[in-house]
């Protein structure tokens, strides 16, 4: 890398120091008696900006910027966390960064608060004189969403990558506009839907490409997240979870070959195998008496209680049933292909012409179906057999919809 230096802004000279022949510069930071240096492979320190040294306790570190608070200098590792330096020197560890798998662009100082920005949007603030963590203000992911659910004017957007550098992304808002990331654990699972319950939130995963098993989480605020338990059940638990719908008092959730349901708000579940194991649900809905399912093959299933589920083979053509909803007493269920189906029991089911290829989910508002798919479709119907169908622009792909009282929220990416 090269330095350039000047003593009024206007003339300037060209530096080639030895000590940032490993590092590729991105940013600079001063304290008014050394400059520190940061980019790709580490970092370097300067007393006049024409020699450098490279500092050691950042080698081989991609650090995406650097800033003086007017106490210590602070710097991104990118993907990961913020260090400290009162000297330059020394680094010890701050705190992570507030949202996965998307770089740190830039850092700033004003006043008493530092603010950082990062690929995709992502905003970020501090306090220098409290404890206080990196508070996230907007921009959180840029992770493809899956699924979204509202409850008493909270909003909750899930989604996740399931691969080996995995994050799981849950947000929240309190208008459907402005998303905050919530306190997710574990990072490292692929969440897949998303309900409301009569005392929270219920987010399901299916799993993670290296080999981990699906993971249950529950919320009362849609911020703080805890990890469900299993508590044992009839046959093998499912290797993955789908989809996810409650009743006051029971959540439902299905996947692989099984089922799962809670009855304490998803801090604990039990298990039940479907009769054929072959069988990968990716949708459940419920009228409040009985559950419906449906997937991959030709069969609906039906059950009163989550666990003991009766097939209806024949229910459906070819293709995948990927969302169910129920309104204007009716199911309605959109998949991949040509039909979209509607029945008014789960049990007998009647095709019409699906508005679009690929829905990917379908909601009842209290007057109409809405249904999103890729290409940026949203359809709507009031019975779910004729549809109006109207294309975003530049046709993002659309995974998920939620009705919160006033408006439609919209996922996908």
């Amino acid at each position: 890398g090269v330095t350039l230096s000047s003593p009024d802004g206007l003339a300037w000279q060209v530096h080639t120091p030895e000590g940032l022949l490993d590092v590729t510069p991105r940013d600079l930071a001063t304290d008014g008696r050394r400059v520190v240096m940061v980019g790709n492979h580490g970092s370097a320190l300067s007393q006049d900006g024409r020699e450098w040294v490279e500092i050691d306790d950042l080698r081989e570190n991609d650090l995406g910027s650097v800033i003086w608070t007017g106490e210590e200098f602070v710097t991104a590792r990118q993907y990961a966390s913020t260090l400290s330096s009162s000297d330059g020197v020394t680094w010890q560890f701050r705190s992570t960064v507030p949202w996965a798998q998307a770089e740190v662009r830039d850092m700033a100082v004003w006043s008493h608060f530092s603010f950082m920005v990062g690929e995709g949007g992502g905003i970020a603030f501090r306090r220098h004189d409290t404890d206080q963590d990196w508070v996230l203000v907007s921009g959180p992911t840029t992770i493809p969403l899956e699924a979204v659910a509202t409850r008493n004017g909270t909003t909750v957007a899930v989604g996740g990558d399931g691969g080996l550098e995995a994050a799981t992304v849950i947000l929240t808002s309190s208008d459907g506009i402005r998303f905050s990331r919530s306190l997710a654990t574990p990072p490292g699972v692929a969440t897949a839907d998303v309900t409301a319950t009569d005392s929270g939130f219920v987010a399901v995963s299916n799993g993670t490409d290296w080999g981990g098993g699906p993971s249950l989480l529950y919320s009362t605020d849609g911020v703080v997240w805890n990890i469900g338990q299993f508590d044992g059940g009839t046959g093998f638990p499912p290797s993955e979870l789908d989809a996810v719908t409650s009743v006051p008092g029971r959540v439902v959730a299905v996947g692989d070959g099984a089922s799962v349901v809670s009855v304490d708000g998803g801090a604990t579940w039990t298990w039940s195998e479907f009769t054929d194991q072959r069988f990968s649900t990716r949708a459940v809905a419920t009228d409040g008496q009985i559950f419906v399912t449906a997937g991959e093959g030709r069969s609906a299933f039906t059950s009163s209680d989550g666990v003991i589920w009766e097939e209806h083979p024949g229910s459906f053509g070819s293709g995948q049933r990927n969302a169910i909803a129920w309104g204007n007493g009716r199911f309605v269920a959109v998949g991949d292909g040509l039909e979209v189906y509607t029945s008014p029991d789960g049990v007998t089911w009647t095709a019409a012409p699906s508005p679009t290829l690929h829905l990917h989910d379908v909601i009842f508002t209290g007057t109409d179906f809405v249904a999103v798919g890729d290409a940026g479709a949203v359809a709507w119907s009031t019975d779910g057999a004729a549809w109006s169908t109207h294309f975003i622009a530049d046709r993002p792909p659309l995974r998920g919809v939620a009705w919160n009282g006033t408006d439609l929220v919209v996922v996908g990416g």
